[in-house]
């Protein structure tokens, strides 16, 4: 079997282990997880791979818009740890615009609550694919991955992930910062990103694009060789509309462009934008930040940008 899917049902309370048989190999995309009006923290569900196992969920198929959706789905953990260590990969080689490994979904006024995403090992098949490819996306059901603005996907987790050949890693857009409107109470944490050397396994946008939420915390990742052409692209990237934030711990190690833009659209490590407020930055280390065009065009460390007289 190359899973074992654990899940306490609904309000029965009794565990079911369901091998998945090897023979399941071609999947209709994406595997969907709706809503489920019994979960709760004593009903949830664990995903991960069975001991001594390397599973792969690999998308290919052009009419999927991503491996895995959650649409309206709660209490859900996808984790690639087991007894033998991380060995979840979830691969997405499409080539389609705006596509996923992982999408968070919301529709009808219902959002995502209490989703994991851990340990799990996420790649496209190009970091250069500006059609969009992204790693996790949050935002609106509408059709496909988007930079459409959704509501409610609250306490979310995403930890522990290796990140490659990926446009965006984490793209996430709420609607508001404010909770009712925005996404809610996000962690993101202990996350690596690009690869071993620049142009190889790389980030091609932004490691993390984050607007419309209300308590966001983004510790101790770590952003290797990014490499990208467009202007406005930044490893870590706090857009719009955030309230309360902890940006800290963080390690970016050559973040690369050869893009066009200049003063606050510059490439940057750090960017921190309209009404991005009450937060804090702290203990955050860069090195080598370069801009290789020829109009010397320019790349900044940290770009604050909140247009706020009292941003906190």
């Amino acid at each position: 079997a190359n899973f074992w899917i654990l899940t306490n049902i609904s309000y029965k309370n009794y565990f079911v282990y369901r091998p998945c048989h090897p023979a399941l190999l071609n999947e209709t995309f994406p595997i969907l997880f709706g809503q489920n009006l019994y979960a709760s923290v004593s009903t949830s569900l664990l995903i991960r791979p069975a001991n001594s196992v390397t599973a792969t969920i690999t998308q290919t198929n052009s009419g999927g818009a991503a491996a895995i959706k959650f649409l309206n789905a709660s209490y859900i953990t996808i984790d690639g740890i087991n007894a033998s260590g991380t060995a979840l990969n979830i691969i997405n080689t499409n080539s389609i615009s705006n596509t996923a490994n992982i999408w968070l979904a919301t529709s009808g006024g219902f959002g995502n609550s209490n989703i994991a995403v851990k340990n799990t090992y996420l790649a496209g098949g190009s970091y250069s694919n500006t059609s969009v490819l992204y790693g996790i996306n949050a935002g609106a059901d509408v059709g496909l991955p988007s930079t459409s603005a959704g509501t409610d996907n609250d306490n979310i987790t995403i930890q522990g992930n290796t990140f490659q050949n990926l446009y965006h890693g984490i793209y996430v857009t709420g609607n508001g910062q404010y909770s009712g409107s925005g996404f809610d109470n996000w962690a993101i944490t202990s996350n690596t990103m690009g690869g071993a050397t620049p142009s190889v396994n790389s980030i091609g946008g932004c490691g993390m694009y984050l607007q419309g939420m209300v308590n966001v915390t983004v510790t101790s990742n770590v952003m290797n060789n990014f490499t990208t052409t467009a202007a406005s692209m930044n490893a870590i990237r706090l857009n719009a509309n955030i309230s309360g934030f902890v940006v800290n711990n963080n390690t970016l190690t050559n973040i690369w462009s050869s893009g066009t833009g200049g003063g606050t659209s510059s490439n940057s490590g750090f960017y921190f934008g309209t009404t991005v407020i009450n937060g804090s930055v702290s203990y955050n280390k860069l090195v080598t930040v370069y801009n290789t065009n020829t109009g010397y065009w320019g790349v900044r460390g940290m770009i604050f940008v909140t247009g706020n007289m009292s941003s906190g």
